[in-house]
């Protein structure tokens, strides 16, 4: 279960005169402002279920996927994955959960997917015949069972978001949190990771938001 209490979140940036002067006002007296990302957050998701998050740009979306993965920490409030405070219990949570960041690959340029997929094995120390067993399925399930072997370079972008989501969901984790999973592709493409990502909730009753 995610449990969600009275969670905030405020950015620490900074202003800036345009010019010269600005620049020096800047490197002796820096003018540092909040600006807030999310505010008194209460939301609870049950096991198995699957969460849209939806908002406009700047709404907290992102913010809300990096607090509940443990990449920052809240201002204010408090967050719990499976009973963990993320970013603080990090080796036990990160076995029981999946991420993809529509805009920022895992997978290496120049290499085929399946090298960042035996490498994702052996960092959460996958058994060989589990892991075998795991990577046919999602190459079945996925449709990329004549891409794996691809170089990322030579792959479409369906093709290539395809292969995250096979990265990511691997190591068979409770929680999958996905970034705008399918950003720029086309309408029938999305369709089919949706499709997918239903199925792997019904086989695995994974928690997907």
């Amino acid at each position: 279960m995610i449990e969600i209490d009275q969670l905030s979140f405020d950015y620490r940036t900074f202003s800036k005169e345009p010019g010269l002067k600005g620049a020096l006002q800047d490197i002796f007296h820096r003018k540092y402002q909040l600006v807030p990302a999310l505010k008194d957050l209460n939301l609870t998701i049950k096991d198995g279920e699957i969460i849209g998050l939806i908002g406009p740009n700047g709404a907290g979306k992102t913010t809300l996927t990096k607090l509940l993965t443990g990449i920052i920490q809240p201002t204010s409030g408090s967050v719990k994955v499976a009973g963990l405070i993320p970013g603080s219990h990090q080796k036990k949570l990160l076995r029981q959960i999946g991420v993809m960041f529509g805009q920022k690959s895992q997978l290496s340029w120049n290499l085929p997917a399946v090298d960042t997929l035996n490498m994702l094995a052996a960092i959460y120390q996958l058994k060989p015949d589990r892991y075998q067993a795991r990577l046919r399925e999602l190459c079945d399930l996925l449709d990329i069972v004549e891409i794996v072997k691809t170089p990322v370079r030579k792959l479409s972008l369906g093709q290539r978001m395809r292969c995250e989501l096979a990265c990511s969901l691997i190591h068979e984790p409770s929680y999958l949190f996905l970034d705008e999973p399918t950003i720029g592709l086309d309408l029938l493409t999305q369709e089919k990771i949706y499709n997918f990502l239903k199925t792997e909730n019904r086989l695995h009753q994974t928690t997907i938001i």
